[in-house]
């Protein structure tokens, strides 16, 4: 989706990345080094080379880029990956750690390896499990290395932009190295956001770390923007520029075949962006007033006479794209007219005859001013089709917009434990569209197979109720969803230690400040691991307090799953597997399909899920609140008994935990000393 930004303090250079690097065919200069340099390559799980089988991530190929180009280096530290054709394979890459865990350990190894060189790359994990932008912890990190080191040299990268919340935090990064560039330190900066990224062959299969290919190309970026320095450290010759390795060419594409906008060969543009679309691909967003994109070696055989456009557009005013051959200024071969398609997620295929073209040729799309593009196609017949948006459900949808609905949650949400990264998702996209609505999933993520239409979702694995709420507002004003699937709450327990029932409510009642009628379906858990039993045991009861006050909050007992721990559980033995997501589709499924089918103007069946009742304190469920509870409540607190009936009938404070202030209430409520419970008020 297409916004106006305000470019501050935002650094965009225009590069073009070579996608294959030959460094061997390339002569270099010697240096007459005496000792090696000492390089420790710090960071996270991208330092580690996940993603990577071998475990070697960038450092595998940049080391060779060095050596090749003369230099003797020696990577240090106390963790070692990659593969054997890697000589030196220490690194201090760390899996899921944060700029607080690098500073808590960072002058022990610097004490211990003596290095010459820092390459840092730190603070995505700051983002994405503790939901902050940690620009001052990077700062004082970088900081405490200098004390410890006053004359080592520090290259501090940014992140390639997976997932898009990264942006944030890269934009930060130039400031606090110039910062201490101009304080007289050797803090250098290497933009790898700079990486010509393509989805389908640079991300691996987790759908958030570089595969080997990925990591090739940051290593390059490594490489020319540490070489010069390097080479001054070695006593080479630095008046130069590094070496430029040979281009390897550019693959030939068909015309005739959809070309993804976001493959492009090179980019014109300080805004432009690439984007999620809402049929859950990428495009190509954030364009401007001669803006242009550039597609190499496309074939167009015998001749093509016609373009089709899957686009978007918010503004009235029509925006033009160019269609030229070879340059900005190349020949014209026609023009595409993008008007208005409603807004800037409603895509729709748009046609336009072009003069005939024929061989290979470059293909540059000049844009007059902002549009969203998804795809292309030549097309060898100029007729030109009516626009149309994307194809129905076969199925009769029986409202005339679809449905929009956000899955919201973590892991689980994400589609962790699938392959493909659906999860719940994909077979409850086909249950609906089987059962004749017309639905759209919404958000910044993507995830799932080719066979899932809308793959889009708000779903980030590690993440807890309080990251979600400080994200929340944001997406309900960029996606403006009608439903909300709210699955979240376990990393409370599992990282946090705590039942985060208060934070459960508080979110929702986010939700429902910025959008009042929104319907939102709120799910337990599956019971693994054994401990989310306390968690699952106090959402019905958020739930019955927002039902109860007129909201459209509705709850999904996915614990009710008939699980089978042999199939329905992944690998990972924490996960569901792709059978067991299935058999939580049918759980979001029934208990939703009703109301859905209300919202689009259909008739309802009875409800599947029936009003949630809790009588607190009757937890022998006999509809009498006396000694028998509470001689329950006694043998569960000392676990003489391991569950309860009903264990939300047991939390009396409401503070979600069972223990004995809940006992207390108890008592004090057979013997009359109060008339409520602190729940219940």
């Amino acid at each position: 989706m297409y916004k106006f930004k305000t470019q501050v303090g935002k650094i965009m250079i225009f590069v073009l990345l070579i996608s294959t690097i030959i460094m061997n065919g390339a002569v270099f200069e010697s240096f007459a080094q005496s000792r090696p340099i000492k390089i420790m390559p710090v960071g996270d799980s991208c330092t580690a080379g996940i993603g990577d089988p071998s475990n070697g991530g960038y450092r595998t190929d940049l080391y060779h880029h060095y050596t090749n180009a003369g230099l003797n280096v020696q990577f240090v530290g106390s963790q070692t990956g990659g593969p054997s054709s890697l000589p030196q394979r220490n690194h201090e890459g760390h899996s899921g750690w944060t700029i607080p865990q690098i500073a808590s350990n960072i002058d022990r190894w610097l004490n211990t390896y003596d290095p010459d060189v820092v390459l840092l790359w730190i603070g995505g994990n700051d983002m994405f499990l503790n939901g902050r932008v940690n620009t001052s912890g990077l700062s004082s990190l970088i900081d405490q290395i200098l004390r410890f080191k006053p004359d080592i040299t520090i290259f501090v990268a940014d992140y390639y932009p997976v997932p898009d919340q990264i942006r944030q935090y890269n934009a930060t990064i130039p400031g606090v190295v110039q910062e201490k560039a101009n304080a007289g330190k050797n803090v250098y900066f290497v933009k790898l956001s700079d990486i010509n990224l393509n989805h389908n062959t640079d991300i691996s299969g987790d759908r958030l770390h570089l595969s080997p290919t990925g990591y090739s190309k940051v290593a390059t970026i490594w490489f020319n923007s540490t070489i010069d320095i390097l080479k001054q450290l070695a006593g080479g010759n630095s008046g130069g520029p590094a070496p430029t390795p040979t281009n390897t060419p550019v693959p030939e594409r068909s015309a005739f075949s959809k070309i993804e906008a976001e493959e492009y060969t090179s980019k014109n543009s300080a805004t432009m962006e690439e984007i999620n679309t809402v049929a859950g691909g990428k495009g190509i967003g954030y364009i401007e007033n001669g803006d242009s994109l550039t597609f190499k070696n496309i074939n167009f055989g015998n001749g093509a006479t016609g373009f089709t456009a899957y686009v978007a557009s918010g503004i009235t005013v029509p925006t033009r794209i160019d269609i030229r051959l070879n340059s900005t200024t190349g020949t014209l071969l026609g023009t595409l007219e993008v008007s208005s398609t409603g807004g800037w997620n409603d895509y729709i295929e748009m046609s336009t005859s072009i003069n005939r073209v024929t061989g290979k040729n470059d293909i540059v799309l000049v844009f007059s001013g902002p549009v969203n593009i998804d795809w292309f196609v030549f097309s060898e017949n100029s007729s030109i089709p009516t626009p149309t948006t994307s194809p129905a459900p076969t199925s009769t949808p029986i409202q005339s917009r679809p449905i929009k609905i956000m899955p919201v949650g973590d892991s689980c949400t994400a589609g962790m434990g699938d392959p493909s990264y659906g999860g719940y998702r994909t077979d409850l996209y086909h249950h609906y569209t089987n059962a004749g609505l017309n639905v759209q999933f919404v958000g910044s993520q993507t995830g799932g197979p080719s066979s899932l239409p809308q793959r889009n979702h708000e779903g980030h694995s590690g993440w807890t109720i309080p990251q979600i709420a400080s994200n929340i507002d944001r997406w309900l004003n960029t996606y403006d969803p009608d439903v909300v699937l709210l699955w979240i709450g376990g990393n409370d327990m599992f990282l946090n230690g705590r039942v985060n029932t208060s934070g459960l409510s508080s979110l929702i009642d986010q939700i429902l400040r910025f959008k009042p009628d929104i319907t939102i379906f709120v799910a337990d858990y599956y019971p693994v691991p054994d401990q989310i039993r306390q968690y699952n045991a106090t959402i019905p009861g958020v739930v019955q307090e927002k039902a109860n006050a007129g909201k459209n909050v509705y709850f999904v007992k996915l614990s009710d799953i008939n699980l089978n721990h042999n199939t329905d559980i992944s690998g990972d033995r924490l996960h569901l597997s792709p059978a067991g997501y299935s058999k939580v589709a049918t759980i979001w499924f029934n208990s939703t399909i009703d109301i859905l089918k209300q919202l689009a103007g259909g008739t309802p069946t009875e409800p599947t899920t029936p009003p949630i009742v809790v009588k607190y304190g009757d937890l022998n469920e006999d509809g009498i609140i006396d000694s028998s509870d509470y001689t329950l409540l006694t043998r569960y607190i000392l676990e003489i008994t391991t569950s309860l009936k009903n264990p939300t009938a047991a939390d009396l404070n409401g503070d979600g935990i069972i223990n004995t202030l809940d006992l207390s209430l108890l008592q004090r409520h057979i013997l009359e000393i109060i008339s409520t419970f602190p729940v219940e008020r």
